[in-house]
């Protein structure tokens, strides 16, 4: 199971200071530079692994800007486009796709990342049987949590890492 945690707005610096006193397990920072500079984050987030999400760029533009940061990040972004002008970069990259409505399961990303509402059975099935893995956001009430845990997701993005991990604790010392 992923922990995924956004920093974003003015508050960043603190937000990630913050953020991995928590320990969270994964970090997502935002793509504009003008909220803080990645190479800060990079810094700021130690072992833990850094996500940056991106839209409303130009793909090729951004993955060139991007580059030297490649091995230390993966991407996530709503724009294919994005992700394959990155991996084109750097093959070894991990991408996500993500959605807010239906899609067909044809990417070249690793991870596809719906809306927590358009998770069914039928998709984590799909997503598994040609080996993607399935990572909704933004997932935050209790219920929904344990519902797409027992649908099969591989992780979940969520402002609350600590009531998930009170959620999957029990379950991992069961299994």
């Amino acid at each position: 199971m992923v922990f995924e945690i956004q920093a974003h707005g003015a508050s960043s610096r603190l937000a990630l200071r913050s953020l991995r006193a928590a320990r969270p397990s994964v970090l997502v920072v935002p793509h504009a530079e003008s909220v803080f500079p990645l190479a800060e984050a990079l810094d700021l987030a130690g072992d833990t692994p850094v996500v940056v999400e991106a839209s409303a760029v130009e793909p090729r533009a951004f993955a060139q800007a991007l580059a030297p940061f490649l091995p230390r990040v993966s991407l996530r972004s709503f724009d294919e486009r994005i992700l394959a002008e990155a991996r084109r970069l750097h093959p070894n990259l991990e991408t996500t796709l993500l959605f807010d409505q239906p899609l067909r399961l044809a990417t070249a990303a690793g991870t596809i990342g719906p809306r927590r509402d358009l998770v069914t059975r039928e998709l984590v099935e799909a997503a598994h049987s040609v080996g993607l893995r399935i990572v909704p956001w933004t997932v935050d009430d209790p219920c929904e949590m344990l519902e797409l845990i027992d649908l099969g997701v591989d992780g979940l993005v969520t402002a609350r890492p600590t009531l998930l991990r009170t959620l999957v604790s029990p379950r991992a010392a069961a299994a």
